[in-house]
């Protein structure tokens, strides 16, 4: 009941932005025959500008520039089309003279008993052809018989010219196909000259919308954008250049028609996500069955691909993408299901340019930072925020995973420091505010156990809590109050015994009195108070004054894990040496203070 009502008080905040959101889209949709030419503009500048840079420094002028890399831009496209365009004619022309071999091989394919579907095939095409024989016999048969001898008038047959006018609505239903992709590509053109002539005036015109205040905010939104747009496109050409060349090359050696058409079918098609690939493997796979009379040369057309693609999804595209986009997986496939839907196969081209922009806002601009969360590559949680996530879900392999990724990154100090205190930290904090339960906070450390046993112990246990301190003991490590605090304290035994430094840990219910009752006087050892509680606390001053009355030779660690020990003062006063809040720390420094009582023993 409380979940229901506080999602129905948010309802009244999320309307106006739910709103907004449903106007843009729809302003997407509806607007985008205007705003298409403009995005292909806007994603091509990036990547033509230092082009044009490069013929500005040359004394030829912005405007001059600006011309010469969109004529040789329009004479690059006007080529490619050219070539398509012949290579399509002559594989219209040819596709005839395969018919015969594409009616053989599925009759090869067909399997020479009759089966069950072939059975009822028959019987139903038997069936129709009697009822049609029945039903179209042509009026007046039975009369042709008795007057067969009869001479029959000629009918006579008349030719009738298609007026213009049916021409004319041929041409205004399909025109439109044509006339209208090419429309939006003149017009793209158009706004890319204006782009690159106007590049610098319009940077400054977003920056000043930006406002003046925020300028150098804005200008690394806009050169962030820029730098991953220009490094996709540019990754994504030299990939699809480097996987359509042996294309081309391999359908020639194996003898496929037309393979210039199959080459650069396949450097286009692979700008299209997902599909783009599939389609441009796909043509000339079939045309090789339809071709050839054998099964070498398909096979090994399938061998080209199959080749090709491997090397270039696990070698190249690693190699020049690198996190180039700055988008997860999901985000991929979100981002092509939701542009293609909005502006068709337009939408699928430009569907992973235009959501890395996004992405790359939302980490400047406060109101756009749900993108990144969402869309972005890095991970949704701070490591220690998703350990204590696993750890409340009691998903041990999930949390051991994490622990050991974190590990091979950063090493196991690190990794204990970083993430697994300040999950302990988290526990201890919601168990107090009272959103955890202590059955919950039981088996959240039981969790953590388990996860961090193979990481930190092998296949050893973890060490259990000493009831008597014995006399070669350099480091007695004591929970200040309860089981949250043991965890830190085994897991600095753990660090200082495989170091060779002797070390044990009391029970979390050790009591004041006692703990000092069990330490001989005069043991020159380290003790260590573990906290994961607000170290300041009056029981962890009560203690590190209660164990210096006890013995001033014994050296006093205070471990408040997670937190800034700058801040602890207090504990200091009350005699601690040393107070820390991370086990790289503590390890380091217990190890040094057992070298010096070794050196004084001596």
């Amino acid at each position: 009941m409380q979940s229901s009502s506080s999602f129905r008080s948010l309802l009244p905040g999320m309307a106006p932005s739910l709103l907004g959101a449903v106007a843009v889209v729809g302003l997407l949709y509806v607007g985008r025959n205007v705003l298409i030419p403009i995005v292909i503009a806007a994603l091509l500048s990036p990547l033509l500008a230092p082009v044009a840079g490069l013929l500005e420094r040359l004394r030829l002028g912005r405007i001059g520039s600006a011309l010469i890399v969109a004529a040789l831009l329009a004479v690059v496209a006007a080529s490619v089309a050219g070539v398509v365009s012949r290579q399509l004619v002559v594989l219209a022309d040819s596709l005839p003279d395969y018919r015969a071999n594409i009616v053989q091989r599925i009759e090869g394919l067909q399997p020479e008993g009759s089966t069950v579907l072939g059975r009822i095939m028959e019987a139903a095409q038997g069936v129709r052809e009697e009822v049609g024989g029945e039903e179209e016999e042509p009026p007046g048969a039975g009369e042709g018989e008795a007057g067969a001898g009869e001479e029959r008038e000629p009918v006579p047959v008349q030719i009738h010219q298609e007026p213009a006018s049916e021409v004319l609505a041929i041409l205004r239903t399909y025109g439109g196909m044509f006339l209208q992709p090419v429309g939006m590509a003149g017009l793209a053109f158009v706004y890319l000259i204006f782009f690159l002539i106007y590049r610098e005036d319009l940077r400054e015109r977003v920056i000043r919308l930006a406002g003046v205040g925020r300028l150098s905010l804005t200008s690394r939104a806009l050169d962030d954008a820029g730098r991953k747009i220009t490094h996709y496109l540019r990754a994504q050409a030299i990939i699809n250049v480097t996987y359509g060349i042996p294309v081309g090359i391999g359908l020639w050696f194996i003898g496929v028609p037309n393979a210039a058409l199959w080459a650069i079918l396949a450097i286009l098609l692979r700008f299209i996500p997902f599909i783009g690939p599939w389609v441009g493997a796909g043509l000339p796979v079939i045309l090789s069955f339809a071709v050839f009379d054998g099964w070498i040369q398909p096979l090994g057309v399938l061998g080209l691909f199959l080749v090709l693609e491997l090397f270039s999804n696990n070698v190249l595209e690693p190699w020049l993408y690198g996190a180039s986009t700055g988008l997860s997986p999901v985000a991929v496939l979100f981002a092509v299901v939701f542009w293609s839907a909005l502006w068709g196969l337009v939408g699928l081209v430009v569907a992973i340019p235009l959501t890395a922009c996004l992405v790359v806002l939302g980490r400047y601009v406060p109101a756009l930072q749900f993108f990144p969360v969402i869309l972005g590559r890095e991970p949704p949680l701070p490591p220690a925020a998703g350990f204590y996530h696993q750890l409340h879900d009691l998903d041990v392999d999930e949390a051991g995973r994490l622990l050991a990724d974190h590990r091979e990154r950063h090493g196991l100090l690190v990794t204990l420091d970083e993430v697994v205190l300040p999950a302990l930290r988290l526990v201890q904090e919601n168990h107090i505010g009272g959103e955890l339960t202590a059955g919950q906070v039981d088996g959240m450390l039981r969790a953590a156990r388990k996860a961090l046993r193979p990481l930190v112990m092998g296949e050893e246990p973890f060490p259990e809590p000493a009831l008597e301190v014995p006399d070669q003991a350099g480091l007695v490590c004591i929970p200040a109050h309860d089981d949250l605090d043991e965890l830190p304290a085994q897991l600095l035994v753990a660090l200082l015994r495989s170091k060779g430094m002797p070390a044990v840990h009391m029970p979390a219910d050790t009591l004041a009195g006692d703990l000092a009752a069990r330490l001989p006087g005069g043991h020159r050892a380290v003790l260590c108070l573990s906290t994961v509680h607000p170290a300041d606390d009056a029981r962890v001053r009560y203690l590190c004054k209660r164990l210096h009355g006890r013995d001033p030779a014994w050296s006093i660690l205070v471990g408040a894990w997670g937190q800034d020990p700058d801040s602890l003062q207090s504990l200091r006063e009350a005699g601690a040496h040393f107070v820390t809040g991370s086990l790289a720390e503590a390890r380091e420094w217990a190890l040094r203070k057992r070298q010096e009582l070794e050196t004084l023993e001596t």
